[in-house]
């Protein structure tokens, strides 16, 4: 039987779906002897094996005779892959590590969309067979990621994975709280707004005396700066509050600011409309005390590229 490697795009797919890394690893080097030649027989089994799989299929093969462009996208892994490690998906079925696979992806892409990428494997999120999301612990982080990048140099994506670094917040809950923070984080030259990074479902933990109120020992804040005490909240749906949780979030805003929070709300309709969110973040600009510098020429045409590649608008399927 053949054996397939997952590449890039096809990788971070079957990440995008899997609630926790394969528990077993197979090292490169004992996989070295294997047949990994798509075959048309292999390529269906592994979409059964794996159905949020699209098809053409991207695999890594170990050699140039073993390339078959007809049945799969094959691309020949570098030495640094030959030495990695992967994760074993189903019988004959490997994937590289999140961080591998994302520097696979990286050739050819943009930055905002390798940051949106990453950050979604440092998720707390995954997707199930009907594409509903379902939490997850996160599959890596970004020092991980940054480990890759340097395992891996010979990897043509790796440089823009490297690049795309600094920008990626592990924690997000969604993919639309994902686009959020990079929205926010994103400089005004990739179409974000420039802001410090945040914390991504932060604890803020309560004294003693505001638990009472609040009933419960903590909160958790959608988005923190911790130093500027200032806490940002996406609330997807804002039109459909109930009396129960319009209570809750009052006293859960009064609390905060009791506490010297300044706690600023994003509602679903906001966040699709981007002169929405430019004023949002004029309120957060004036709430961190950072002002907003958006001086690049191409900010209009940026910002709406980063908006079609986060997936927002009025018809998002995400909440």
């Amino acid at each position: 039987m053949s054996k397939l490697l997952l590449f890039g795009s096809s990788a971070l797919i079957y990440y995008d779906h899997c609630r926790s890394l394969p528990r077993v690893s197979v090292s490169g080097p004992d996989l070295a002897a294997a047949d990994f030649a798509p075959t048309a027989a292999m390529v269906r089994y592994a979409l059964r094996a794996v159905p949020s799989l699209a098809v053409p299929l991207h695999v890594s093969v170990f050699a140039e005779h073993e390339r078959r462009q007809k049945v799969a996208r094959c691309h020949v892994a570098p030495t640094s892959v030959r030495d990695a490690s992967f994760g074993r998906v189903a019988e004959g079925l490997f994937v590289p590590s999140p961080g591998l696979a994302l520097a696979q992806y990286g050739r050819g892409r943009t930055l905002p969309d390798m940051v949106l990428r990453g950050m979604a494997l440092c998720s707390c999120y995954a997707l199930d067979e009907q594409d509903c999301l379902v939490e997850r612990i996160p599959l890596t982080d970004p020092s991980a990621l940054e480990r890759a990048t340097r395992l891996h140099r010979d990897v043509p994506g790796c440089r823009l994975a490297r690049e795309a670094l600094p920008w990626m917040v592990s924690g997000a809950a969604s993919p639309r709280e994902a686009a959020l923070a990079a929205i926010l984080a994103l400089p005004p030259r990739y179409g974000g707004y420039g802001f410090p990074k945040p914390k991504l479902n932060a604890r803020i933990d309560l004294p003693r005396k505001a638990q009472g109120l609040a009933d419960t020992a903590y909160y958790v804040a959608d988005f923190l700066w911790e130093e500027q005490r200032v806490v940002l909240e996406y609330d997807s749906d804002a039109f459909h509050l109930t009396s129960e949780r319009h209570h809750h979030d009052t006293v859960r805003r009064g609390v905060l600011e009791s506490l010297g929070y300044r706690v600023i709300g994003v509602t679903r309709m906001q966040l699709n409309v981007r002169g929405e969110m430019d004023k949002v973040a004029v309120v957060l600009s004036r709430a961190l005390k950072r002002p907003l510098r958006i001086r690049a020429q191409r900010f209009r045409s940026q910002q709406a590229e980063l908006w079609r590649i986060a997936g927002l608008g009025a018809s998002s399927q995400w909440q």
